[in-house]
């Protein structure tokens, strides 16, 4: 029988600590959640935080019908954002929902890549993107499912006629950005047992830079990613040189902003 080594070890008990310390959020969450539902009236309460909008306006779902929203009635925002975990994210950036500067943006793919099937978007399409801070792109997946704003609402002037979004702006915006983030569950911090090998990765992926030998240019999605995690992980030669690294690297270098959004926010 293989005996663990001390890594090994190490490695799982930070695992188990931050899987303990996930369950912790996720609980607390889930009590400001139920805390939240509980205020409101037991004919309006959705059964899914997914559904929230059939209690702010059918008629944006469904093309038809009007708002089951009572005048006054409040939407549990805090226990929407406190059941989604925050954004590793750290570029800052300009939300064009919201219209405000945020220290960790984010990007909305207008058609989402769940709904793409062959042929049925342009390259154009597929490449549209706008910036969003985490709560609001967070809240919008919420609130619109991704087929129907692949159908009807993949511009900003579009998302804001939502009337759930609507209600969503006229709450948020009363907050600054950073409180938003405090109701949410606290990222993962990262990992830091393979730091020693940070400097080989810049120096590798420098290289790799100066040389504009892009990896997985001509692919898609992850497949980008993995593409430069292997060359790097051959350059420093080491099979620890991850993404978590990588991405610790690329972020530490504003002149590589552009290349990481495309490596790792496609």
């Amino acid at each position: 029988m293989a005996t663990a080594s001390k890594s090994d070890i190490a490695d799982l008990n930070w695992r188990i600590e931050k899987a303990e310390e996930d369950l912790k959020a996720s609980r607390a969450g889930l009590e400001a959640t139920q805390q939240s539902l509980a205020t409101r009236p037991l004919t309006s309460r959705s059964s899914h935080l997914g559904d929230i909008d059939h209690d702010i306006g059918d008629s944006d779902r469904r093309n038809s019908g009007s708002s089951n929203l009572a005048p006054g009635q409040q939407v549990p925002w805090i226990g929407m954002l406190a059941a989604t975990k925050d954004t590793p994210a750290s570029h800052p950036g300009y939300c064009e929902l919201c219209q405000r500067s945020t220290y960790a943006i984010t990007r909305h793919h207008l058609f989402p890549r769940r709904t793409r099937t062959p042929g049925r978007f342009t390259d154009e399409e597929r490449e549209a993107l706008v910036t969003l801070c985490w709560p609001c792109h967070c809240i919008l997946h919420r609130l619109i499912p991704h087929e129907l704003l692949a159908k009807s609402y993949h511009s900003i002037e579009a998302i804001t006629t939502h009337r759930g979004i609507q209600a969503w702006l006229r709450w948020a915006k009363e907050l600054p950005i950073p409180k938003l983030h405090s109701f949410m569950v606290p990222k993962k911090p990262r990992r830091t047992h393979f730091d020693h090998l940070l400097p080989a990765i810049e120096q590798a992926l420098d290289k790799i830079w100066n040389d504009r030998t892009f990896p997985g240019e001509d692919l898609r999605g992850h497949q980008r990613a993995t593409a430069l995690r292997k060359l790097v992980s051959q350059m420093v030669g080491s099979r620890d040189a991850q993404k978590p690294e990588i991405k610790a690297v690329m972020q530490s270098r504003p002149e590589w902003q552009t290349w990481y959004n495309r490596v790792f926010n496609f």
